[in-house]
């Protein structure tokens, strides 16, 4: 039942519905604006290199033309790229899950000598920039081996200082009598994470996953140092090589669908897994 009159009238939840309309209007724009991006990239990639440097523009492809996606698998190693880096996206994700969460889990739960001291100081090294460590892991990982290798560009990245800082307080944020409900009924410490933790920590390892997808399929510097061969490198790398070769001025729609096919897991991903994400924070609240 609405207390005043028109068109700023407060409602039931006390919120001005003017107000409301204008940040709807406001997020819709914004929404609008996020994917023009997107859309020039799909849009150039249907274009060939007449249509691509028309003036007037062309704002909307004549026809869906697939030839740039063709040439690309067609005249390059795409497919052989594309491969390399769902395999590094798949096992590399899986490598952090279980490092940052078993990490994670042990500073905010497990008791041992020095445990908040180690934390800290493993913190402290966010604050390195990442192009310092750079040569110091490059040396690490052809001492032992994996130069040139899918183990020499999983292993280095399965630990993050940011990610398991972010399951930490995930965890501390659980209350204890669920755990101590669970231990009572003789759950083990590693049931207890598996059964209780994990399910209730289900939005914070969502975004770990996808973090984890799309900086495989972004990743450029680390790739190109450890890979000698074409056999190992990921899209990252390929992207660079097409942009000064094979999708250069002269084939720019090229290029672009190959950018197109290299965005499409992530946003599968992500459009798959939001729902997850609502679940388990609805979860967190009801059990919070």
């Amino acid at each position: 039942m609405a207390v005043q009159r028109g068109f700023w009238r407060r409602d039931l939840e006390g919120e001005y519905g003017g107000t409301r309309l204008i940040w709807t209007l406001i997020t819709l724009v914004g929404a609008v604006l996020s994917l023009i991006p997107l859309y020039w990239l799909v849009r150039t990639s249907f274009l060939d290199q007449a249509a691509f440097y028309r003036v007037p523009l062309v704002l909307v492809p004549p026809r869906l033309d697939l030839d740039n996606y063709v040439q690309v698998f067609a005249q390059t190693s795409f497919a052989r790229y594309y491969i390399n880096t769902l395999v590094i996206a798949f096992f590399g994700t899986l490598n952090a899950l279980v490092v940052n969460t078993g990490a994670g889990y042990a500073f905010a739960r497990l008791r041992f000598p020095g445990r908040d001291y180690i934390f800290y100081a493993y913190l402290a090294t966010m604050m390195i920039p990442a192009e310092v460590t750079i040569v110091p892991a490059f040396l690490v990982v052809r001492a032992l081996g994996f130069y040139d290798t899918y183990l020499g560009m999983i292993l280095p990245g399965a630990a993050s200082a940011f990610t398991i800082f972010m399951l930490r307080q995930f965890f501390l944020s659980i209350p204890r009598e669920i755990e101590e409900a669970a231990e009572v009924e003789g759950c083990s410490k590693l049931d207890v994470l598996w059964h209780v933790d994990l399910p209730l920590t289900q939005p914070i390892l969502v975004v770990i996953v996808i973090g984890s997808v799309q900086a495989t399929f972004e990743s450029f510097l680390w790739p190109l140092i450890i890979t000698r061969t074409d056999a190992i490198r990921p899209i990252g790398v390929a992207i660079s090589y097409l942009s000064a070769g094979f999708g250069g001025p002269e084939n720019p729609g090229a290029l672009e669908a190959a950018l197109v096919l290299m965005v499409i897991p992530s946003i599968i991903l992500a459009l798959y897994v939001q729902k997850y994400i609502v679940e388990g924070f609805a979860r967190a609240l009801i059990i919070g």
